[in-house]
């Protein structure tokens, strides 16, 4: 006859449950949240929630129910993860919490049952909701997943300073000695309005991945911010099919401009204001700043409405290297307000050896009223040795100018730092001694090269503007009997022995030969570009 051997099992609610004895058995009896225990000599532990791989934060107390606090029990079930090496699961629910923050350079997985199923509403008296950061020691935050989470913050005052932080380490002169090697993945953020705050800040990090994230017309200060506050070699990033808004600045590359950032792709992304706030919190879409090499835009749709006043893409103080936008569709201002007068804009930065090359640009600025996909302004530095490639790039709806460059005394510095697609085939007039004779170009704006019976030392190169806001020309090449103006031109009005070419504006570039003899004059328009002089 078999034996039969009884075990008691302690019932009660969850509030009031015991430290049991090993291998003891107890049972949550709260309606709902039943769960059964089992004494271990490290403490009670849940049979489905710590004998698995994976940690279930209600089997710690946590409810889900959008109302009641988890923090506790959510940090008790995260501590217990980290401890066993253990993933922590977020059951379908909605988990209020002040704040989570995650400090192991062991690596954990985080997950849910999927975005809109699972959410996390952070809700913190101040500071960061999900805050995974480094304590010390060598590296730092390494080896985590986070994915199939809704991550929000769904108040209306006092918000969160930053929703998601994530920090790498401190030490080491490489990405592969500091923090990184992580991965965000299929993350929603709903909600998140505050004037003042960040959505997802990754600092010191390498090897990071954030992957079909996205966000819905968030109301906040920056959308991503990638960063390098220490003297560390900050990279290997990358953001692809991922939606990233912000109601000023969607993405901000080292915001700390000391620190070297470099190695970063940006593949299938929508940048942009999707906000329909106030239009005049509104600034660029993208801002670069500080060092930065080997950062890749591939195939985005970068979406700007900050007007006349911001560029769609603003690289400002910073030293620009071996980077390179491609394939990339610029839509500005698309929600209304006074259209993006610029598409790309460079101040007070060393740009050398990057590319931009087959983007399209739509609702610029139009002719005449100076816009322009790319923009110079007279404090930047670039070199002949280390060109920049301005290829192929195109308009759409609207005709803005293909380049603009301040006119300050360094736009000959400027030209020869770049190298630009070809927008003419060469002409030529036969021009009688004493006569003039004048052309309307492709593009109103650009540099022109004019050679006088196919003797190079008789002609000369010039950046001009001929419209009717304004006429400017500049010689920056060409013998001493060859001179630039502004104005018609009749024969008559320039010097004797010289050729004469004029900017109008009426639209018209004027060529006037008073070299003694009857001539063939051939001009290449060898770029469009806008010269302001500004």
């Amino acid at each position: 006859m078999a034996l039969v051997r009884t075990t008691q099992i302690r019932r009660g609610a969850a509030a009031s449950r015991p430290t049991l004895s090993v291998g003891e058995l107890g049972l949550d009896t709260d309606t709902g949240s039943e769960r059964l225990w089992v004494g271990t000599p490290s403490g009670n532990i849940a049979l489905d929630g710590g004998f698995s791989g994976v940690i279930n934060v209600k089997y710690y107390g946590a409810k889900g129910d959008g109302t009641t606090d988890d923090t506790s029990s959510v940090t008790t079930a995260l501590a217990a993860a980290l401890s066993a090496t253990k993933s922590l699961y977020f059951p379908t629910g909605t988990y209020l919490l002040t704040t989570l923050v995650i400090t192991t350079n062991v690596g954990i997985k985080i997950y849910g049952d999927g975005i809109g199923a699972t959410i996390l509403d952070f809700q913190p008296a101040s500071g960061v909701g999900l805050d995974m950061k480094y304590v010390g020691g060598t590296g730092g935050i390494k080896f985590s997943n986070i994915s199939d989470l809704s991550i929000k913050d769904s108040r209306t005052t006092s918000l969160a300073s930053t929703l998601i932080n994530i920090e790498g380490g401190v030490t080491g002169n490489s990405p592969s000695t500091t923090g990184g090697y992580l991965k965000l993945e299929r993350i929603f953020t709903e909600k998140y309005n505050t004037a003042t705050g960040t959505w997802i800040r990754l600092v010191n990090l390498s090897h990071a991945t954030l992957d079909h994230v996205y966000s819905n017309s968030l109301n906040c200060l920056v959308g991503v911010e990638i960063e390098a506050d220490q003297a560390i070699n900050t990279g290997v990033i990358s953001l692809t099919d991922c939606v990233i808004s912000a109601s000023q600045t969607p993405l901000f590359i080292n915001e700390n401009s000391s620190d070297i950032i470099d190695t970063i792709t940006i593949q299938g992304c929508y940048i942009g204001h999707l906000t329909t706030g106030n239009l005049s919190t509104i600034k660029e879409a993208i801002k670069i700043t500080g060092a930065c090499s080997g950062i890749s835009f591939i195939s985005n749709h970068i979406e700007s409405r900050g007007g006349a006043s911001y560029p769609a893409v603003n690289i400002v103080d910073c030293s620009l290297e071996s980077c390179s936008f491609t394939s990339n569709h610029f839509s500005c201002n698309t929600s209304g307000g006074t259209a993006n007068l610029y598409g790309i804009q460079f101040s007070n930065s060393s740009v050398y050896g990057n590319s931009f090359i087959s983007n399209a640009f739509q609702r610029l600025a139009t002719q005449p009223n100076g816009g322009a996909f790319f923009r110079f302004e007279n404090d930047c530095t670039l070199n002949r040795q280390r060109k920049n490639v301005l290829l192929g790039n195109t308009p759409l709806i609207t005709a803005p100018n293909y380049l603009s460059i301040e006119a300050s005394g360094n736009e000959d510095t400027i030209w020869a730092g770049l190298s630009l697609d070809p927008i003419e085939v060469t002409r030529y007039v036969s021009l009688n001694n004493a006569v003039a004779t004048s052309f309307t170009p492709a593009i109103a704006d650009g540099m022109f090269v004019f050679v006088v019976n196919n003797n190079t030392t008789h002609g000369g190169i010039v950046l001009l503007r001929a419209e009717a806001a304004g006429a400017s020309i500049v010689k920056i090449g060409g013998g001493a009997n060859f001179e630039v103006t502004t104005g018609v031109l009749a024969g008559t009005t320039g010097t004797n022995g010289a050729l004469t070419v004029s900017a109008h504006t009426d639209g018209k570039v004027y060529i006037e030969n008073r070299q003694g003899a009857n001539v063939v004059v051939y001009f290449h328009q060898i770029a469009g570009t806008a010269f302001n002089v500004a």
